[in-house]
């Protein structure tokens, strides 16, 4: 594996890899079914985004990066920077989380100012812990075609999405 180390943020839908598309796939789930995402099936860096980590999961300190396209693998980047990256995209619009808690620079430690401002002032009944994700047009129209790919045999590592010009 080759560990990327100039990648552009937010990371362009023509890199993605494996993560990203079960990622999306994971979140279209949820949605289909009318469920949250669970924070204990996210992949989450405790240290960019500790509001998210789950309770039930211990914190080991390991981390996992970020597969992308060819086998390149990007540190500091979870699963809740994949959903970054395809809100960015267009595909997606993250929502039920306090404001400001996906809002880490990626590669750099964050989000613990945020998670203490928050419990302090405003979590309590307002943050349950349940994120959700609303897929636009373009996104459904996109994880049709990686529902394709899929079930024609290919992978979520193999999948590519050619975006035509609008």
């Amino acid at each position: 594996m080759v560990t990327a180390t100039i990648i552009t943020r937010p990371v362009l839908p023509e890199l993605w890899g494996k993560d990203h598309w079960s990622t999306l796939a994971y979140a279209e789930t949820c949605t289909v079914e009318g469920h949250p995402l669970s924070l204990g099936r996210m992949r989450c860096d405790v240290t960019r985004h500790p509001l998210l980590a789950s309770c039930r999961v211990p914190y080991t300190g390991q981390k996992y990066p970020t597969r992308l396209r060819d086998g390149v693998e990007l540190p500091d980047h979870d699963d809740w920077d994949c959903l970054c990256d395809a809100q960015q995209a267009g595909l997606i619009k993250v929502m039920g989380l306090p404001e400001g808690v996906l809002d880490v620079e990626p590669g750099r430690r964050g989000g613990l100012f945020i998670h203490l401002r928050r419990r302090t002032t405003s979590l309590g009944s307002e943050w349950a812990g349940k994120p959700r994700v609303k897929f636009t047009q373009r996104g459904w129209e996109v994880m049709h075609l990686l529902r394709q790919h899929k079930g024609s045999g290919g992978s979520f590592g193999t999948f590519v999405w050619k975006e035509i010009p609008g």
